[in-house]
């Protein structure tokens, strides 16, 4: 298992505490694409932020390649996820000021895993590998929603790591980029091994998957083995 969740607990407010996740426990294994699927407000992105460390959970642990990140200091935890983990959203979270080879860049000048003068060269391979290579040098206000969403890709994917966390990777873009970038999913699963997790509220998005979660009201209401 890749990562494993235990009686995942969070409450946001002090006053009267809003339960967004109700004890949820989960494993997932290398190399499998798990979609977690349910309405807007169910506590998806919620679950994904506390698996990934981007959030603490109020209770219980998560152990991600047998490291409970839970209990890990917050400048420990941003090194982890700089080498293990990828991250996709559904805006692209691409910062506008940059060229899109200067933010794939980006997790190798944070996680330090390569010189500073291989960086450039890996950045320009990625961009190439996803057919992006022509926009190396635009910024992303002068890109479309589909270019976006494959430079955060490259970047998700440009230090190699063992997990990418996928928060509605499709939701902002049309059925065609929408189909165009779950197959660089699929493709990229299946070359690297690499594990996906993908939050979304499309049914079409997660059959696409291994396994779906279908999640409510905080908790975990059907799982479904797909492959």
């Amino acid at each position: 298992m890749i990562v494993k969740a235990k009686n995942l607990k969070k409450f946001y407010g002090k006053k009267n505490p809003f339960p967004a996740l109700k004890g949820i426990s989960l494993e997932i294994e290398e190399g499998e694409i798990l979609a977690i699927l349910g309405p807007s407000g169910c506590g998806k992105t919620t679950l994904l932020n506390c698996l990934s460390g981007l959030d603490t959970p109020t209770e219980g642990e998560v152990l991600v390649l047998g490291k409970d990140i839970t209990k890990m200091k917050e400048e420990e935890k941003t090194k982890f996820r700089a080498q293990n983990m990828g991250f996709i959203f559904q805006f692209f979270n691409l910062i506008p000021v940059l060229t899109a080879v200067e933010n794939v860049e980006i997790p190798l000048l944070v996680s330090k895993t390569y010189p500073v003068g291989e960086v450039r060269k890996k950045a320009n391979e990625w961009l190439e590998r996803l057919h992006i290579e022509h926009r190396a040098k635009a910024y992303p206000n002068e890109m479309s929603g589909g270019e976006q969403q494959r430079v955060a890709i490259a970047r998700a994917l440009i230090n190699n790591p063992k997990i990418v966390w996928a928060d509605e990777p499709t939701g902002a873009l049309d059925t065609k980029n929408s189909e165009e970038i779950m197959n660089i999913i699929l493709e990229m699963n299946k070359e690297f091994g690499t594990t996906f997790v993908i939050v979304t509220h499309d049914p079409n998005v997660a059959e696409k998957a291994h396994r779906i979660i279908r999640m409510d009201s905080g908790k975990i209401v059907e799982e479904k083995v797909l492959r």
